[in-house]
């Protein structure tokens, strides 16, 4: 019986091969797809091509082959020596930078700081130079502030003080308290209204102005070549004053010989004063008269 039991308890023993543990079941090895290998290799080509680019710009940008070599200016030529010189100094400071990072906006901005720069322009030009284009203002008329003279734009932009050698241009007389700052506009209203008279009586065939006055209250007074004054007063309908004036002298072109002065402050009543002071005609009696008509 005993023997019995012994050898049941054999039989229920799990079979051993040499004494040996049973061997783990076995993994079965992922086959890697031909996508995700194409994606990995397109990722580290992607990182090869920026670092091969990053390479190529630090050398593009360091490179001693493509500093400034030339820099051309032009639009110098009606500036003074001085001014000219101005303009040079601040171009030079392109030469040998490296093309590519050529400070060219920050130049050219400050050339346009220039009171007699209007306007500049600084290109590049392959492979190593910069170009510089320089638009100077242009005199337009004079205007004698104080004791000073200064050269003004059509804008009403002071220039520079008066040179002797610039061409005769039409004077105005400001009042002394007038702010002047080469570079920036007069904020005047009597200047603009000047200015408006200068460029419609420039080319005018018989208006010929010597001079404009302008006092305190901004009342304008023309000083004609032929030595009439004509007081124009505020700077309101100008155009209608200005064509009376050219109706005046189309008619008489030597009324200066008979009149002392003329007011066309309104220019629907004019007034004139004649060289013998013991006569002086009002506005309705020229109208009368047919004089300004």
């Amino acid at each position: 019986m005993r023997n019995q039991k012994v050898s049941a308890r054999r039989s229920t023993r799990r079979p051993t091969h040499g004494g040996a543990a049973p061997a783990p079941p076995r993994r079965t090895r992922r086959s890697v797809r031909p996508a995700e290998v194409r994606h990995v290799r397109q990722h580290v080509l992607l990182g090869l091509y920026a670092l091969l680019a990053l390479e190529c710009g630090a050398a593009l940008l360091t490179s001693p082959w493509l500093d400034v070599e030339r820099i051309a200016v032009t639009g110098t030529s009606t500036l003074s020596a001085t001014e000219a010189d101005v303009v040079a100094a601040r171009a030079a400071g392109l030469a040998r930078t490296n093309w590519l990072r050529a400070p060219v906006g920050s130049v050219e901005r400050s050339l346009r700081q220039l009171p007699w720069v209007a306007s500049a322009w600084v290109t590049r030009r392959f492979p190593d130079s910069v170009h510089i284009a320089i638009r100077p203002r242009e005199p337009f008329l004079t205007a004698q502030v104080g004791p000073s003279r200064y050269e003004i734009d059509s804008a009403g932009v002071p220039i520079r003080l008066a040179r002797p050698e610039t061409a005769p241009l039409p004077l105005i007389e400001m009042p002394a308290t007038t702010p002047v700052q080469c570079g920036a506009m007069i904020d005047d209203e009597a200047l603009r209204a000047a200015i408006h008279v200068v460029r419609a009586t420039r080319q005018d065939a018989v208006i010929r102005i010597a001079k404009i006055e302008v006092d305190p209250s901004h009342n304008l007074c023309l000083n004609m070549q032929d030595g009439l004054p004509i007081r124009i007063g505020q700077p309101e309908t100008l155009d209608d004053k200005v064509a009376l004036l050219r109706r005046i002298y189309t008619r008489r072109p030597d009324i200066a010989r008979s009149l002392a002065a003329i007011d066309v402050t309104c220019p629907s009543a004019p007034a004139c004063k004649l060289r013998k002071p013991s006569a002086t005609v009002s506005g309705g009696t020229a109208q009368k008269s047919g004089r300004f008509e």
